[in-house]
């Protein structure tokens, strides 16, 4: 009750704020809002929704402001905050930063920064700007770009390649959040973060191009090692290589069967993220974006991601349809699956749309074989669970999922 208290209040003031902002010229005010609802046929959470319809998981509000001084100074300042249902209406700040502008051409922006790793990442919470509920899980998914906004600088540059439009754009900075990964939650430190993002537009068509390097600091391992479900999940693998089940209780014993597998926490672990697609828009809709995230020295996997989005524009009504595709390697836990997403949108302006979608989910054969004869650690897709041998549910190999959301541009 006092969440459903909370988010109508952030609501009403996200409302009320830019009718206030009025008064002040120098200020600009934008808001928007995504409300929705989704459930899956699924016992077992799968991309955070299960049986039970979940109003949080689509739903979020953000305000975001301007501020340009009077004096003539190419400076602005902004700010966006953000409230999501899936964490349970926390207030997060996505953008504080300020920006330089010596010329057309150039801008320097410095503070709290969204990122740009993806096709869509800097407008993913603004629900008017795509064509689904949320952007395919498969790519934009907490699994595979675990965090938003990063403390640092970007440099934009913007100019004209014959008839095209050329944004190049350079971010460097820091962050540290936390990963719910798997119904457990990691913290991660993240240093030297690196990323060059090329985006070329010419009227319907867009072709995007970014590459992102970091280094990382976390304890995953330590983590899943004092859950005592992987403790009991563990049980029957010490048994077989010989550890007395008894000392499971210890998590430096699971801490050394897992080094004694090659798995090791995460103290100087570096990642690398390729990212290429594509947006064609006219009365035929096209969009294709794939990715590739490298992990080492670390038990997060190395992800390949894919989808294509076709639709077609009739009046206010668009109809499309999306396959995607995520897999895994090099970790101790799989998360592989296939999907195919049948939407229907109604955009009565360009500052709202209607998203009604129908997902069906298929999770991919695959094991991880442990040096322990006889044992393996099945496929979990993007169930939010454990492997069933490290303690987690039964999970099935297929599941659907509906989601319904109304986007607003205020």
């Amino acid at each position: 009750m006092f969440n459903d208290v909370k988010a109508l209040f952030i609501i009403f003031f996200g409302l009320l704020l830019p009718c206030l902002a009025q008064a002040d010229s120098n200020v600009r005010t934008d808001a928007f809002i995504t409300a929705g609802g989704s459930f899956s046929d699924s016992s077992v959470p799968i991309e955070a929704v299960a049986k039970d319809l979940n109003f949080g998981q689509l739903s979020r509000i953000g305000i975001q402001y301007t501020y340009t001084p009077s004096h003539d100074i190419p400076i602005t300042f902004t700010g966006q905050l953000l409230a999501r249902g899936s964490s349970d209406w926390n207030t997060d700040t996505e953008w504080a930063l300020i920006s330089y502008r010596p010329s057309l051409q150039w801008a320097i922006n410095a503070g709290r920064i969204r990122t740009s790793m993806l096709m869509y990442s800097q407008v993913y919470d603004v629900g008017v700007n795509y064509p689904w509920s949320a952007p395919p899980e498969e790519t934009y998914g907490l699994y595979n770009v675990p965090f938003t906004s990063i403390n640092g600088i970007e440099i934009i540059n913007s100019q004209l390649v014959g008839d095209w439009s050329l944004k190049t754009k350079l971010q460097l900075g820091n962050s540290n959040f936390s990963v719910p990964a798997l119904s457990l939650t990691v913290p991660v430190k993240l240093d030297n973060f690196n990323l060059v993002q090329f985006n070329l537009n010419k009227e319907a068509f867009t072709f995007n191009f970014s590459y992102t390097i970091a280094d990382f600091q976390t304890q995953e391992l330590s983590a899943m090692a004092a859950d005592p479900r992987v403790q009991s999940g563990f049980a029957a693998l010490a048994q077989k290589a010989g550890i007395p089940a008894e000392q499971l209780a210890d998590p430096s014993t699971i801490l050394g069967l897992a080094n004694s597998l090659g798995v090791s926490n995460t103290t100087n672990g570096k990642t690398a993220l390729y990212n290429v697609g594509f947006i064609y828009d006219d009365n035929i809709l096209l969009i294709a974006e794939g990715s590739k995230r490298r992990i080492s020295n670390s038990t997060f996997p190395t992800v390949e991601t894919a989808f294509l989005t076709m639709g077609y524009h009739i009046d206010t009504l668009t109809p499309h349809l999306t396959f995607a595709l995520n897999n895994s390697s090099n970790s101790l836990i799989l998360q592989e699956q296939k999907s195919i997403t049948l939407g229907l949108n109604l955009s009565p302006s360009s500052s709202s749309v209607l998203k009604f979608e129908f997902k069906h989910i298929a999770i991919q054969d695959g094991a991880v074989a442990l040096p322990i004869p006889n044992t393996y650690i099945n496929n979990v897709g993007l169930y939010d669970t454990l492997p069933t041998e490290l303690g987690g549910e039964a999970i099935e190999d297929h599941a659907n999922k509906v989601s319904i959301t109304l986007s607003v541009v205020l």
